[in-house]
This record gives structure tokens, C-alpha cells and sequence, in this order.
């Protein structure tokens, strides 16, 4: 507001820009004191409207919770805003700031859209780095935007505010962080010492998702009996903490292990029961139609190095395959970006041959649905989604379907080809051995079907 004020009084806009000849505060002095009267909004007074008391009660709030996501970077200010995703400070933590560079679209090479790894490494060090060069850009070059953290959309509603400043409190389990969803499902030293006590496998590494996607990263990484575990572990430590908070029962590690192996041991005999009685149907690939291409991406992702590498197949209706790619990706974040990278690939990939109607097939359910859905994304994603969206005015028609990993086994198994050959490759109506054999399967397993 004092922004918009400043620049109106020595501009006469509340757009363009003019020379501030003394400061705010000069300006808000009495005139016998040489200013101009102006009111201060950084101060409430000494009887302010229930309405003013409210606006200045809930700047904090706000502050901690609008983010901007980086587009093009032109609006973003590297030092003051707050663009950094991940836990922890978002603002850009320096011994002193490089007045030489000022918005983040100095940081991105302008020939191709990248980061520019040279000046980033100049004026910031260590992990802030990586949290930089892992946020995904695109070619092209959408607005920034501002967002709201504390929801998974990324819209601001006075429900999720309320909701925010209701449960602003510090974890009562471990007393170290403020809790909320991120906390809970990932950060949380006592969940991370449970997982530990429970042989839960969990890589904590230097991510820029926030908390929830880290924990859906994890819990689809590993086996079913695992996932089972965790869901378990998460139940009960939930239980105890609000045995804490209501009831004031003392957290106790020892009893919540115990608890936790013994109800998974449970329901791993009565799954045993249950399921022997059953005759699995196993998931089966079907060619698309007469005319359409049916494609299916893949990515395979490496989060000690941060690297992906992504795999395209398109077949036609005969399930014959007319061409496949391999692609490598450095400094990925984490699965749901390669995913998000390769679904771009595929529609860059099927450009290039030149189909025009597409069947596009993926695993990752959260894709898919961003990719149906209507609404303007604000996620982490947010500039690998637009670029996708433009791609499609190249084609007649584009359907994005979600199918599990079993369906589209012949794109994760190229993914892998891709992943040991460590280069980018294309076939034209061909692929390595082992995903020819794999496609085969698929043809004979359907018309054997039919």
C-alpha cells in the first residue's frame, strides 16, 4: 500500500516509476515538523477501527505465506522476495547482496532458458544453490505468479487463512517446528526416528518440494508391505499426539514401535486370508484406435544425483512401435518433475514425427490431472504444465490418460535401457532389444485376448 502511495505522490501513477526525493517516513511527520501529514500504516494508533486492527493483525500471516513461482523472473526480486521453494527461509540468505543483479531473469540464460549456473554461483553458496538450479524452468517463459503456500492449489481463501492462524502452533511431539501438513507427514523428528525403530527405507536429501510431495515421493518408491507400515505409523503417531494434547498421556517411542509392528503383523495374516482366495486379473495394454497414436511416457529418476531420465514409446493401433526416445535431465528435483518433464518430451517427441492425433499414457496420477483440469496451475509445475498445454495446438487431438506402472512396462523398461546407456537417443520405428521383445508381448497378449 505504501508502495502504491509513493509512487502516485512523486509520479502522479500508481504504475510509473519517479525519483523519491525523501522518505516515507519524512512524509508521514506532522507539517510543523516539515512533513506532510501522511498517515503511517505501519502503525495502528492509539484507537484504530476493529477493520484496521484486523489488516495490520494478519500482515504477518500474509507475509509468510504468499510465495512467488518463478516464471520468466522478470517481477521476482532476488533479494527481497520470497521465490526460494522448500522448507526453511525462502528469501535468499547473503553476507551482502550484489547490487549488479537485482530480478531472477538476470539468473536465466536468455538463449535457452536455463539457469545460469556462473552468476548464481557468485552471489550465493552451498545448499541455496541447488534449491535454486532445481526449480524447474521452461522455454516458454511464463509470468511469474504469486501464491499462496498454504494451499495445494496455490489460491488464497479467508478458510485457509483462518485455517493457518488457528493451527500456528509448534509441533507437540517434537517441540522444534511449527506444525502443519509438511511437518507432520515429513519433517518431524520424532516421525523420522519412528520410521527408523519401524525399518521404514527413508532417503532424506536436499529437495525443493515441500513436505507432502516428499512423503508421496517416498511412499510410491517403496513395496506395498512398506507403504503399508508407513500408513500405519502415521495413524499411530497421530493417535499419541492427540492422546498428548487432550488427555495429557507422555509420548512414549517404545510403545508406539511396538504398536506399530504388531497391527502391521495383524493385517499382514488377514491380507494372507483373504487374498488367497483370490484369482488376480492382471493389467493388460490395448493399441489405440485406427488413426491415433498411442503414447506412453515414463521417467526414471535418481535422487542421490538428481538426475532423470525419460523415455518415450509411440506405437500405432496395431501395437507396432513407430518410433521411442531416451532423454537425460540434470538437476531434477524430484519424481513428480521428471514425470512432469517427460509427458513435454512425449508431446516434443510426437511434434517432431509428426502425429497428429495422440494418446498420451502416464502413471503419474497427478500429472494427469493437472493436465484435465481447467483451472490455472500454481504448483512447483506450474511453467513444465504450460509449456505442455501450448504443445497441444500442434495436434488435432490429445487425450491424457492415467494407467498403472504394469501398462506401460515397455516405456519404463526404456527409461532403464536409457538410464545405462547415459545419452540421449532416438529410434525411428524401432527401439533396443530388450523393449522390442516387450512390445511383441503386448501385441500377442491382446490379440491372443481378442
Amino acid at each position: 500500500m505504501e508502495g502504491i502511495l509513493n509512487k502516485f505522490w512523486w509520479s502522479h501513477s500508481k504504475t510509473a516509476k519517479g525519483i523519491h526525493w525523501c522518505t516515507w517516513d519524512a512524509l508521514c511527520l506532522p507539517k510543523d515538523y516539515g512533513g506532510m501529514g501522511f498517515k503511517d500504516l505501519s502503525k495502528v494508533g492509539s484507537y484504530p477501527s476493529l477493520t484496521w486492527r484486523s489488516i495490520c493483525g494478519v500482515r504477518e500471516l500474509f507475509d509468510d505465506g504468499l510465495f512467488c513461482r518463478i516464471g520468466n523472473g522478470k517481477k521476482v526480486n532476488i533479494w527481497n522476495d520470497h521465490w526460494l521453494p522448500g522448507p526453511g527461509n525462502s528469501r535468499l540468505l547473503v553476507q551482502a547482496i550484489d547490487t549488479r543483479w537485482s530480478t531472477v531473469d538476470q539468473l536465466i540464460n536468455a538463449e535457452d532458458g536455463t539457469w545460469n549456473r556462473e552468476i548464481i554461483s557468485k552471489i550465493v553458496e552451498g545448499p541455496q544453490i541447488h534449491r535454486i538450479i532445481n526449480i524447474p524452468l521452461s522455454s516458454s517463459r511464463v509470468q511469474d505468479v504469486l501464491v499462496w503456500r498454504h494451499d495445494a492449489f496455490g489460491d488464497y481463501s479467508v478458510k485457509s487463512g483462518y485455517r493457518v492462524l488457528i493451527t500456528k502452533a509448534f509441533c507437540p511431539l517434537c517441540m522444534e517446528a511449527l506444525e502443519d501438513s509438511h511437518h507432520l507427514l515429513w519433517y518431524c523428528g520424532v516421525l523420522r526416528t519412528l520410521w527408523q525403530h519401524v525399518q521404514i527405507p527413508v532417503n532424506i536429501g536436499l529437495n525443493i518440494s515441500d513436505g507432502k510431495i516428499q512423503f508421496v515421493n517416498c511412499f510410491l518408491a517403496v513395496a506395498k508391505n512398506i507403504r503399508r507400515t508407513m500408513v500405519i505409523a502415521l495413524w499411530a503417531l497421530w493417535y499419541r499426539r492427540n492422546k498428548l494434547i487432550n488427555e495429557g498421556l507422555k509420548f512414549s517411542m517404545q510403545e508406539t514401535v511396538r504398536f506399530v509392528l504388531g497391527f502391521a503383523e495383524e493385517v499382514w495374516d488377514c491380507n494372507s486370508v483373504v487374498l488367497s482366495s483370490k484369482v488376480p486379473t492382471p493389467s493388460m495394454w490395448s493399441p489405440s484406435n485406427l488413426g491415433v497414436v498411442k503414447i506412453n511416457f515414463d521417467a526414471s529418476f535418481l535422487v542421490e544425483s538428481n538426475q532423470a531420465t525419460i523415455a518415450v514409446l509411440a506405437r500405432n493401433a496395431d501395437g507396432r512401435i513407430l518410433g521411442a526416445c531416451t532423454y537425460l535431465i540434470q538437476d531434477v528435483a524430484d519424481a513428480f518433475i521428471a514425470e512432469a518433464r517427460a509427458c513435454e518430451r512425449a508431446l516434443l517427441f510426437a511434434k517432431d514425427m509428426g502425429f497428429q492425433k495422440l494418446e498420451v499414457e502416464g502413471d503419474s496420477l497427478s500429472i494427469i490431472k493437472k493436465l484435465k483440469e481447467n483451472r490455472t496451475d500454481r504448483s512447483i509445475l506450474r511453467s513444465i504444465i504450460q509449456r505442455i498445454r501450448s504443445l497441444e495446438k500442434f495436434f488435432e487431438k490429445v487425450i491424457y490418460l492415467f494407467v498403472p506402472r504394469d501398462i506401460i512396462r515397455v516405456a519404463h523398461a526404456l527409461a532403464m535401457e536409457g538410464r545405462v546407456r547415459q545419452s540421449n537417443r532416438v529410434w525411428v520405428e524401432e527401439a533396443p532389444e530388450s523393449v522390442v521383445k516387450l512390445v511383441e508381448a503386448d501385441r500377442d497378449a491382446w490379440f491372443y485376448r481378442s
